[in-house]
């Protein structure tokens, strides 16, 4: 098997043309796993169970193989529009990847197991985005094929677009890219005819309109040529200039009339020409070694700092030189020709610290908060990125998104749409403070409420936003828990709860996971109060959100207490009931937790979740939580008592030392064990599972503490039933010496009667002769 494992070198020689983040993920995480597969062959892990992962491993990494190449030979528009689909591929991958190690981590001797959880730990880490230049060049060929009746103009503007988007400026690019199509043409000739289809109209895209979009970027990347020879940039950056600068003539051409905004607003320029580090127009532009472009002054002050990362990509870059990008400073000086707009020197106005205080790891979706009006004037949640354009003084400040409209501080409810950005905290708000500790408790439900009443796809996004900015910034995290956010919070869930409201419980549910996930401290903070409301949520609309927040609560003892004083666990109990297996496992999990604290013993017997959980033990998805709540609660007599009497209990358990993992089987010992020497009536019932082979498997290729408690279980029931054996044996004699007793009184009657008769003769004989 292990020469059918692919090496990490022949996994990083495809030369990836689309989708090149998701497929480097991909790879990096094949390369780990290659490397460990020889160990895991070596160790021989788990009989037939542990071979047919590993085969179901080698299986998940040919598939993968299978799809970096596709990724390398198919045509950049073919990979565009099928990107949502190369996605998910890639998520199923990692998951199959991820349940294949986590069945051999439990397989394997310690130190590689040790090695595997540090994989799959890096597995589930992973996240497979596609790159927006690809998703927008996607959407537009694909709305392109939905037309039933395009026009020439749409064919050509779509098709530049998406050319300039995959990086098809040149006539060598073209031709690469008409004989991939071509080359997949060819696969699925005959097999499949709407994917022929489709391949048929990009080909006839390429020959239709190749040629006038081959001419025209040869004239815009000129420059772009003189910038390599005086430069040390890759090719890969001179690909993503030819991009950055496609892209500018492409919004310049087709989105001119949405730089300005209202007759009360300023000009907005495109986002392009700011720098990401100072939001403003840059001066002079200069490209560093990831490809980006930041304003010159602005990415010294970085690297003087000590950075040796993208401020954007925070990605590690291989040199620190600078190189003038001449592409982007012509267009700047153009746009700024056109509508009257100075840009002065930043060097001449104030140093550059003053420009970006805060933390620029997420000058994103959210804007950055801080200790100071600059950090934190609003929050920008929307469908897109937004921006912040400090124009004159850093307290006037302006909003623009990236497809540049202008937004107001802040809009209603019915002016929410697709393309706007909403503030959360209106500046009317920002403007009265000035750090974290002027913050009121109404601004806080403000933000709260407003949260709450976005539209589902912008709550979503805005969430996901909040979580990732509060990893990028946990100072700023404290702050607002010191000042007050938590109990805040906490009473949004409470009104939510009284009014029904589902959509404000639920992001408010997940803006509590999010704190509750980075600063565990401020558990110890809820009351017996909010531990009584988060029990009510458990049988709410929102019961996934609930069990995840229970579940790290449990984590700590002081709240187990809590927890099972506030009646959750009746609740909890309940939902085994449930057919959906994402609650269910959520439930058992949290259950298997909880039942480690003694009180929650008396709980789960009066609710008679053994029954339940008996029918759950042989789910492998379940098994382990079940046989480890049995194991937590069996050293009690009652509980003891109920699982020998429920109906397939011991066979269940018996079962899962073959089919389970070491830690299941370790649960499942111990159980046996403390039935059998709780009582030898039980030690028959054990035996008669046929219980002795798995023992003997599990006392030689066990964990440590399974191997120790089956040989002291096998040791106990030899000892069993040589007491029975010896009281049989007993019996037995007893009985033979019954007879034998029987027959020897039988005998000494006989002897007795002989004796006498030959008494009296011998007595007759011993008379004297004189007598007769």
């Amino acid at each position: 098997m292990g020469s059918d494992v692919p090496s990490s070198e022949e996994m990083y020689s495809y030369s990836v043309k689309v989708h090149s983040s998701m497929c480097r993920e991909l790879a990096r995480i094949i390369d780990r796993v290659i490397c460990i597969i020889p160990d895991i062959e070596s160790a021989r892990p788990g009989f037939r169970s542990g071979i047919q992962e590993l085969c179901s491993l080698n299986t998940t990494i040919e598939k993968a193989k299978l799809l970096l190449q596709h990724c390398a030979e198919a045509g950049k528009f073919y990979l565009a529009i099928t990107g949502e689909a190369t996605m998910l591929r890639c998520e199923r991958i990692r998951k199959a990847m991820d349940t294949s190690l986590s069945q051999i981590q439990n397989m394997v001797p310690q130190p590689l197991a040790n090695q595997v959880v540090a994989i799959i730990s890096d597995l589930r880490e992973v996240n497979f985005v596609i790159e927006s230049s690809e998703q927008e060049a996607g959407q537009a060929l694909l709305s392109l094929l939905r037309q039933t009746d395009s026009t020439e103009i749409l064919e050509s503007q779509t098709f530049q677009i998406a050319a300039s988007k995959l990086c098809l400026t040149s006539s060598r690019a073209l031709l690469i890219e008409k004989r991939a199509i071509k080359k997949l043409l060819d696969k699925v000739h005959n097999t499949d005819p709407k994917k022929e289809s489709i391949l048929n109209y990009l080909l006839y895209l390429l020959r239709k309109y190749g040629k006038s979009v081959g001419s025209e970027s040869s004239k815009l990347t000129e420059n772009d040529d003189d910038q390599n020879k005086e430069s040390s940039i890759t090719t890969d950056f001179a690909c993503d200039l030819s991009k950055e600068i496609s892209k500018l003539r492409s919004n310049s051409e087709f989105h001119h009339g949405e730089t300005r905004t209202d007759a009360s607003s300023a000009i907005v320029p495109p986002v392009e020409f700011c720098c990401p580090l100072s939001s403003r127009i840059m001066y002079d532009p200069v490209v560093i070694a990831s490809g980006q472009t930041y304003e010159r002054m602005y990415i010294e002050k970085w690297f003087s700092d000590g950075n040796y990362t993208c401020p954007k990509t925070h990605t590690k870059l291989s040199h620190l030189t600078m190189t003038s990008n001449s592409c982007i400073k012509d267009l700047i000086s153009q746009w700024c020709a056109k509508n009257s707009v100075t840009i002065q020197d930043p060097a001449l106005q104030s140093s550059p610290a003053t420009h970006f205080p805060w933390n620029t790891s997420h000058s994103g979706s959210i804007m950055n908060f801080g200790s100071s009006l600059n950090n934190l004037p609003t929050v920008m949640l929307g469908y897109r990125t937004a921006e912040f354009l400090m124009q004159g003084d850093s307290s006037n400040v302006s909003v623009t998104s990236s497809d540049g409209t202008y937004t107001d501080s802040f809009k209603s409810n019915e002016n929410m749409k697709d393309g706007h950005f909403y503030t959360i905290f209106q500046r009317g708000d920002s403007q009265k403070c000035q750090t974290f500790a002027e913050f009121s408790h109404d601004t806080y439900l403000g933000f709260l409420s407003k949260v709450s009443v976005l539209p589902l796809d912008a709550q979503c996004k805005a969430l996901e936003d909040f979580k990732d900015f509060l990893k990028r910034n946990k100072g700023i995290c404290h702050s607002m828990l010191n000042d007050g956010f938590l109990e805040t919070l906490i009473k949004f869930l409470k009104d939510a709860h009284n009014l029904a409201n589902v959509m404000a419980l639920r992001s408010g549910a997940q803006m509590l996971l999010a704190i509750l996930a980075i600063d565990r401290s401020e558990i110890l903070s809820l009351t017996e109060d909010d531990f009584q409301l988060l029990a009510c949520l458990i049988e709410s609309e929102i019961i996934e959100e609930s069990l995840d927040i229970m579940q790290i609560l449990s984590g700590d003892m002081e709240c187990k207490s809590k927890i099972l004083a506030s009646g959750a666990l009746l609740s909890i109990v309940k939902i085994l009931h449930s057919e959906a297996d994402d609650v269910l496992e959520r439930a058992v999990r949290l259950l298997s937790d909880l039942s480690s604290h003694h009180e929650s013993r008396s709980y789960i017997l009066t609710s008679e979740c053994i029954s339940k959980l008996v029918l759950l033990l042989g789910n492998s998805r379940f098994s382990r939580y079940c046989v480890e709540i049995l194991q937590n609660i069996c050293d009690a007599e009652e509980v003891r008592v109920a699982i020998a009497e429920t109906n397939g209990c011991v066979a269940s358990i018996v079962e899962l030392l073959e089919t389970g993992n070491h830690k299941e089987q370790e649960h499942a010992v111990t159980i046996l064990y403390s039935l059998c020497t709780y009582s030898t009536d039980y030690c028959l019932l054990v035996l008669q599972e046929g219980v002795i082979p798995p023992l003997v498997n599990i006392s030689v290729n066990g964990n440590a503490r399974g191997k120790d408690t089956a040989m002291k279980l096998l040791t106990f029931l030899r000892d069993v039933r040589h007491v029975d054996r010896s009281d049989s044996s007993c019996s037995q004699v007893e009985s033979n010496s019954e007879s034998l007793q029987e027959m020897a009184n039988h005998k000494e009657k006989k002897t007795s009667k002989a004796t006498s008769f030959f008494g009296r003769r011998m007595k007759f004989l011993s008379k004297p002769l004189a007598l007769f």
